[in-house]
């Protein structure tokens, strides 16, 4: 695994790539100047090659061929000394420089249709570039001429380019590196006050939050969206810190009663009260063991590796089977339970789960409703929505109450008349959500509440 930073790795992959690129541009301009110089001596040598056709063709008519030394006075701007041999038809040398003795000849048939022929050879430890040319002289004498010329100039200057782009490149390379150095450290400045700020930010400072550069770039959201979930934890740790102390002080309650009762009763065994006592002991232990339910089954469905078991439900029987369930409880405070359904209706999703906050719903509407009310339990379809509505005809819920509801332990000043934890109503809102639905409520006070789930429907 690398331990190089991303800093570190931006600069050498750029600057690896500069050194790539500017190589391949050092070996095409060291091409291009090459080829442009032996075109640009190609060109001066043709030049040379027609004067001495012009030449040829002159002392021809003169009646004074071959003149050696006119041949050799004729010159060509940018080619000195030029080396040049003649030979006739058959490859006899008319004339040439002794220099040119060990290059091989060339006769007329052998350069006839080619307007000029080049190569290159090295003569005494030095490159010449050479040209052959055919000649003709009274349309009927036949002769090839042969002209070098040395390339020391040429390889002087493709050497001082060379050294050029030796030293300019590696010069460019590091220039390029140095600024691709303070430009990454210029756009990871942010990176590293994010980071600096992050290692400060500890359970004791949570509210802490790191400031975003003025620049609205990919950086900028990086900061905005860690900010964002900064505040997530922090409200996290919030609430779970309020559940602990909620939780401590929803148990201790009745332990302290438990405690108090059960004290008496040992003193008090003898008289009738001390059964009193015992009964009411028994309460608060049923009390206790359903908070603890409660609170081990909320703590189990908000737990990232809580896994619901996915099948088709038929919604419908759910409901019928929650509402029979809870006809005995519903009988005992004579209150109505009703159960209407619209159709048949199929969702995915956890069948005990579902049971479970349903259940809940229904046990709450019960517990909240007035002797001789009643609770309806109604089943219908809203779009690709399935909607389940549990009503009662309770005091209703007041507007503070209402926005806190759902929260754990959160119980009215109403509702504290009543047994119960708190927990119901987190407990569905959690089962709801792990179904990707909604839960909503809506009360009038004096007028009872309904409570609606909205699911998806399996269609």
């Amino acid at each position: 695994m690398s331990t190089l930073s991303i800093k570190t790795k931006i600069i050498l992959a750029t600057t690896l790539v500069f050194g790539i690129v500017f190589s391949g541009f050092s070996v095409v301009i060291y091409q291009r100047v090459k080829s442009a110089y032996v075109e640009r001596l190609d060109a001066r040598l043709e030049g040379q090659a027609e004067k001495i056709r012009e030449e040829v063709e002159e002392q021809y008519l003169e009646k004074r061929f071959p003149n050696e030394s006119d041949l050799r006075s004729l010159k060509t701007e940018g080619l000195p000394d030029p080396l040049i041999r003649l030979t006739d038809s058959v490859g006899s040398v008319i004339f040439g420089d002794s220099l040119l003795q060990s290059w091989p000849m060339k006769s007329w048939k052998e350069v006839e249709g080619h307007e000029f022929t080049f190569e290159e050879r090295a003569i005494a430890q030095h490159r010449y570039r050479c040209l052959w040319a055919p000649v003709e002289a009274n349309d009927r004498d036949q002769y090839a001429v042969q002209i070098a010329v040395s390339l020391r100039e040429v390889e002087a200057g493709l050497a001082l380019l060379q050294l050029l782009l030796i030293i300019g490149v590696p010069v460019a390379l590091l220039i390029a590196a140095v600024a691709v150095y303070a430009i990454v450290t210029v756009a990871f400045q942010p990176l590293s006050a994010m980071v600096a700020a992050t290692e400060r930010i500890s359970p004791l400072n949570l509210g802490e939050r790191l400031g975003p550069p003025k620049t609205h770039d990919e950086v900028f959201k990086l900061a905005a969206t860690f900010n964002t979930m900064m505040e997530r934890i922090e409200s996290a740790f919030k609430g779970q810190k309020q559940f602990v102390a909620d939780a401590s002080h929803e148990i201790r309650t009745p332990l302290t009663i438990i405690q108090s009762e059960l004290e008496y009763a040992q003193k008090h065994f003898s008289e009738l009260s001390s059964q009193e006592s015992v009964e009411a002991a028994l309460e608060e232990v049923d009390r206790l063991k359903k908070i603890s339910d409660d609170l081990l089954l909320l703590a189990k469905l908000e737990s990232p590796s809580m896994n619901l078991s996915i099948q088709s439900v038929r919604i419908d029987e759910v409901l019928t089977d929650c509402v029979k369930r809870m006809k005995p409880v519903a009988d005992k405070r004579t209150v109505s339970l009703r159960l209407e359904i619209c159709e048949a209706l199929e969702i995915k999703g956890d069948e005990d789960k579902l049971r479970s906050g349903v259940l809940n719903l229904i046990d709450n509407a019960i517990k909240y409703s007035k002797e001789g009310g009643g609770v309806t339990v109604a089943l219908s379809r809203s779009g690709k929505k399935v909607v389940v509505s549990v009503c009662d005809g309770g005091e209703g819920i007041g507007e503070a109450d209402r926005l806190n509801i759902f929260e754990r332990f959160h119980r009215s000043e109403s509702s504290r008349l009543t047994h119960g934890s708190g927990l119901g109503l987190a407990i569905v809102r959690r089962i709801v959500e792990l179904h990707k639905g909604e839960i909503s409520v809506e009360s009038q006070p004096g007028k009872g509440s309904t409570f609606a789930i909205s699911l998806p429907s399996g269609e």
